[in-house]
């Protein structure tokens, strides 16, 4: 059964990319993370290139929504670049109890694009009902990326 709404705690912690959109130099990667109509996204690892890492913890509430949509940009300067994109099924979160630790596929333009560490926990209310729409979020800002 559903457990309804409750507060999503996402964790983008390193990514494998192999869609490059950089011709000269290293990416600036970025991660965007969607649950509904509700989006964060985690600072920019600078020249993060194929292989970023990030520090985020991004905080999203869940109402009823079946997908945590997944997406990875490049920082550049007339425009970002989408490196690809992905989704988690929110039922393989709740069949691990709450938790997930895991690779996402990503793609782009129906390509492989490389893959996404995600660390996912879920908090349901207790005893809130699952028609709760609010949504709100936080997210950290560290200093920096680690480079891998």
């Amino acid at each position: 059964m559903d457990p309804g709404s409750g507060n999503v705690v996402i964790k983008p912690l390193s990514g494998q990319l192999t869609h490059d959109t950089d011709t000269w130099g290293k990416m600036d990667p970025y991660v965007k993370i969607k649950i509904g109509s509700t989006q964060y996204k985690t600072k920019v690892c600078n020249s993060g290139g194929k292989f970023p890492s990030w520090t985020d913890v991004l905080t999203l509430r869940r109402s009823t929504e079946d997908l945590i949509n997944i997406e990875v940009w490049d920082l550049d300067t007339a425009k970002d670049d989408l490196v690809g994109q992905g989704a988690l099924a929110f039922s393989t979160v709740l069949s691990g109890g709450n938790k997930y630790n895991g690779w996402v596929d990503l793609t782009y333009k129906g390509k492989s694009a490389g893959k996404i560490l995600l660390d996912v926990q879920f908090f349901p209310d207790k005893g809130t009902s699952s028609t709760t729409t609010t949504m709100t979020g936080t997210f950290g800002m560290p200093v920096d990326c680690f480079l891998l």
